[in-house]
């Protein structure tokens, strides 16, 4: 019989991960393995870039709300900060698919400008960090099919950082809420369970 916490929120990215990690091994008994669900879309989260901020903005009739998110500092340190959830279109975009082209690559550069995958790596490796000094394993288990998952694993591995790609096909009929919403329902997080326990015991580890 295992004991199993979720801390899963939706629109969550590294940082607010590290944060519930960080204030869980303050307040609950630590425990033996520390799983962090990765999807690669989490590195525009976490650096709190337009592209991401365009999403919540939905979200602002819930009053003023405040964001964590990590940054690069001068010297190259890891910094950590407060965004207002705000967003502000460029000018002519609901009228104009060049404007709004113009604005998708103005997000690419700001996601190659601020090292999204590079301040996304520090905070894994400040994870995998918290956990080896609580003697706990750590585990990254890549939840998306993309490239950018697939990278990430590929980092952490080099790095002696557990890690294991459980992603299920989400366009198999029943394995979203729709029409709810889009994520994963409870068929696929059962798929997502079945694979990560797998891993667990081929690695001894359950």
């Amino acid at each position: 019989m295992y004991e199993v916490i979720n801390f899963g929120v939706n629109g969550y990215g590294t940082v607010q991960s590290l944060i519930q990690f960080r204030q869980a091994m303050q307040e609950r008994r630590v425990p033996k393995i520390v799983v962090y669900a990765y999807a690669g879309f989490h590195v525009e989260r976490n650096v709190y870039l337009r592209s991401w901020r365009k999403v919540i903005r939905f979200f602002s009739n819930l009053g003023q709300q405040m964001v964590p998110y990590a940054r690069f500092g001068a010297g190259g340190e890891l910094r950590y900060y407060l965004g207002i959830v705000e967003y502000n279109e460029f000018p002519l975009m609901r009228h104009s698919a060049l404007m709004h082209f113009i604005e998708q690559k103005y997000d690419k550069l700001e996601e190659n400008y601020y090292h999204s995958r590079e301040v996304t790596e520090a905070l894994i490796l400040e994870m995998a960090k918290v956990a080896k000094e609580k003697g706990i394993t750590f585990v990254l288990a890549g939840i998306t099919d993309s490239q950018g998952t697939r990278k990430m694993l590929s980092f952490a591995r080099k790095r002696g950082i557990k890690a294991i790609d459980i992603s299920v096909d989400l366009d198999i009929p029943g394995y979203r809420n729709s029409p709810y919403d889009i994520h994963p329902s409870a068929l696929a997080d059962r798929k997502y369970a079945d694979k990560l326990e797998a891993f667990l015991r081929r690695d001894g580890l359950l």
